[in-house]
């Protein structure tokens, strides 16, 4: 399709400009404007931000064994905000970026992906407590989903994170709306 074609020639052009230290403002200022793209839509699905979420997408996917998801700053920049917001009792827009573009960084990854882990380790605990914690639906679903995809990559890595993040919200029985949200999360995984 067209918009696939268009996704990978994107792509392709933050990989030429990532291979000459001259260009890294383009780079920058060219992931950038795909991540804000692919966050404001995310809500409607429209057609700009589903090929600019399949463009960050390829660009995890093709990542070489020299890159770290660091070197993505502004995708990197939007998902960590996730560990600073997740405990705030009024997520604001950044919560709902955060959480949607680790959706889109997990579906892009693979076990072989040296980043990986780091993604699973740092930001796991905060994707529990928004699936079983956050107020909104859209949230809890989107992280749901993050959690899942983790576990279609490595079921036993992820679940040895989720599992001591999950037990104490499932065990607090003052707590029904995080019990509810921990049987929503093992029920999607």
């Amino acid at each position: 399709s067209r918009r696939a074609q268009t996704c990978h020639y994107m792509s392709r052009l933050v990989s030429i400009l990532s291979k000459n230290p001259t260009y890294e403002k383009s780079r920058h200022k060219l992931i950038e404007n795909v991540c804000s793209t692919a966050c404001n839509g995310h809500a409607v699905s429209s057609g700009p931000s589903k090929g600019a979420a399949q463009v960050i997408e390829l660009l995890i996917a093709s990542m070489s064994s020299d890159e770290q998801l660091e070197d993505f700053f502004p995708i990197c920049h939007r998902f960590s905000q996730l560990l600073y917001q997740c405990t705030s009792d009024a997520p604001d827009e950044n919560l709902f970026d955060a959480v949607f573009m680790l959706g889109v960084i997990s579906r892009a990854m693979s076990k072989d992906c040296h980043s990986f882990k780091y993604a699973l380790a740092s930001f796991t605990k905060s994707a529990v407590t928004v699936a079983c914690a956050s107020d909104s639906d859209l949230l809890r679903t989107q992280a749901c989903m993050s959690i899942k995809n983790f576990c279609n990559i490595d079921f036993c890595a992820t679940m040895d994170m989720v599992v001591p993040c999950l037990l104490p919200t499932l065990s607090n029985l003052q707590d029904d709306r995080g019990r509810e949200g921990g049987c929503a999360l093992l029920l999607s995984i």
